[in-house]
């Protein structure tokens, strides 16, 4: 057995790229154990084999650590070899901090050995998603909290290499629960000891608190709710959300990819994140459990990382988190409008929700803008304004286009990708390139070279009439029901037969920048009391449009149902704007 206190080496002298021909290794098989007695420690010894799937090398590599030193390996032996050399807590230079462990053996394997490997590990520290605490301890998989083999010596991601199948057995604090991934086998109250089995091959994730749980079948479906204090109302309402949820994205995104599902309440003082989804289970912090019925957003959009982000992963590159987090924030969307309606769920798209983030929304977009942190979604990085860009404008985005090509194809396009590169990241420009080799005939390049490459959204000035009566109705007053008197109404004692009518409307773009392509609709109140909506198509900086109406108009809207992310007085302060001379705007 190698014993790391017996080789004391140079590590940041040691030249990664030397080691990294290490790669090609993976799991086939891991068991681990974790002792997380004294609540503040974690401790994992595992025991699994390890495939070589690359060319015959003699080293390995693994990462160690994802965001910093979190985690130690102590000792590490491998069956029928021994360790010549073993480097640890190397910086693998990637900005989050990545760490890498490399070893020599003493002579060289051939492409598919199989190797019997076991470790211990030790925490030293706590991370983003490595949280030990006495009051409940989280590790999720993105932390590399034990050695995870590097199977691709190019971008050292995690990728299907952390997909393993095998047991989790947790020596747990007295009154304490586990949370992982698979099924839970065995549970000994007196010892304070659970196992779980993962048959299925995912990444190894767990949370462990002292938590009151509930589980119940739903649709065929294993639901569990792990709440800190005890809640059985609650508990069941949550569950029922958290089964809505997946049944809608299942409807829109393809079979849930799981066997099971659970979500777990952790303290609201744990910093960087307010919930996070793994495989299999969500984690979420107390206060977003305070929705009566069941935090439907929130359950929705961390459910939704079930397919994007936990199976299709991510390049890690610019626009990554379009790829991800605004394809998951779209699934709260589509949740909502499956579960509770269209009209909560345009509320929701304006304003977020009451249970949920505020600023993840199109108002929330705006006020970025204002704030200065707007940039292409095509340029977004791993930081805060880049998730906030992706979950307020990225998922805009992909609810325009599901406008712009049609809900059959924007569906079966999203089912297919999924399928397509459940074992291989995505980048944005092979999402975007997919759907458009599958709707050639839309005109997605300009679609989404304006959406995606460019800062910003439309802002539309409006201004109509009715015959030879002016009527100006500029966006910022479209809630204003607006009366006037015609002549040839029959109140004045004219004729009361000139249907159907012509309305002229004048719309401008009087945003900053190049204008956008935009299919708009109008939705036009009438008299009556009726609403029709007509479609035209806006290009230039001004257009004059003609529409007929059954009945008198009373009120023309831009957009009513929100199926275009552009500004609205209710979404906060204007934006600065071009002028209407430089507009080549003319008042009807």
């Amino acid at each position: 057995m190698w014993m790391l206190f017996c080789v004391l080496l140079n590590f940041e002298g040691v030249d990664k790229q030397a080691l990294l021909p290490g790669a090609g290794w993976s799991w086939v098989q891991l068991d681990l154990e974790l002792d997380l007695s004294k609540a503040t420690q974690l401790q994992v010894t595992g025991k699994g084999r390890l495939q070589l799937q690359g060319e015959a090398t003699r080293q390995i590599t693994f990462m160690l650590n994802s965001r910093g030193k979190g985690m130690t390996l102590h000792e590490i032996e491998i069956a029928g070899h021994s360790i010549t050399e073993l480097h640890h807590d190397i910086a693998a230079g990637r900005e989050d901090g990545a760490r890498l462990v490399g070893l020599f053996l003493d002579k060289e394997v051939a492409e598919g050995t199989e190797l019997m490997v076991t470790f211990t590990c030790q925490s030293s520290a706590s991370s983003m998603q490595l949280v030990l605490r006495d009051d409940m301890a989280y590790a999720s998989w993105v932390e590399a909290w034990y050695p995870v083999p590097i199977l691709d010596k190019v971008d050292l991601g995690f990728g299907k290499q952390v997909r393993i199948k095998g047991k989790s057995t947790f020596q747990l604090p007295s009154g304490w629960r586990a949370l992982t991934n698979g099924h839970r086998t065995e549970y000994d109250a007196v010892n304070f000891r659970e196992s779980w089995e993962d048959e299925q091959g995912l990444a190894r994730s767990f949370v462990a608190g002292p938590f009151t749980i509930n589980e119940q079948e739903a649709n065929g479906k294993k639901l569990g709710v792990y709440l800190l204090s005890p809640k059985p109302l609650s508990a069941t309402k949550q569950a029922k959300r958290l089964g809505q949820a997946i049944d809608a994205l299942s409807e829109s995104f393809g079979a849930y990819p799981f066997n099971t599902f659970a979500i777990a309440e952790i303290p609201n003082d744990i910093q960087n994140f307010g919930a996070a989804s793994e495989q299999g289970f969500i984690v979420a912090k107390s206060l977003f459990f305070e929705a009566e019925d069941g935090n439907l957003p929130l359950f929705a959009h961390e459910a939704g990382h079930s397919w994007w982000g936990n199976v299709v992963t991510t390049e890690g590159g610019g626009g990554d988190k379009w790829c991800s987090e605004s394809l998951a924030q779209y699934g709260a969307y589509l949740a909502i409008e499956a579960v509770e309606g269209p009209n909560e769920a345009r509320r929701f798209m304006h304003f977020s929700s009451p249970s949920y983030v505020p600023s993840q929304c199109g108002r929330g977009y705006f006020g970025l803008i204002r704030m200065g942190h707007d940039l292409p979604l095509s340029e977004s990085i791993n930081d805060h304004w880049s998730h906030q860009l992706a979950d307020s404008k990225g998922h805009w985005v992909y609810h325009m286009l599901r406008h712009q090509i049609g809900d059959d194809l924007f569906f079966e396009t999203l089912k297919s990708l999924f399928i397509d590169y459940q074992s291989k990241p995505v980048s944005m420009d092979l999402i975007r390139a997919y759907f458009v080799s599958r709707a050639p005939d839309n005109d997605l390049e300009t679609f989404f070279a304006q959406w995606l490459d460019r800062t910003g959204a439309p802002i539309i000035q409006m201004d109509w009439r009715l015959f030879d009566e002016l009527v100006q109705s500029p966006w910022n007053e479209s809630e204003k029901v607006m009366s006037y008197f015609l002549k040839g109404d029959s109140q004045s004692g004219g004729s009361h037969n000139r249907l159907p009518l012509k309305v002229e409307i004048q719309l401008s773009q009087i945003q900053l920048g190049d204008v956008y392509q935009l299919p708009l609709e109008l939705g036009v109140w009438t008299s009556q009391g009726d609403i029709e909506y007509h479609q035209v198509v806006l290009s230039q900086r001004s257009q004059h449009f003609e529409i007929e109406v059954s009945d008198y108009p009373i009120r023309i809207e831009i957009d009513p149902n929100a199926k275009q992310l552009i500004w609205r007085p209710a979404y906060g302060k204007m934006p600065e704007v071009i002028s209407a001379t430089d507009s080549g705007s003319d008042h009807l």
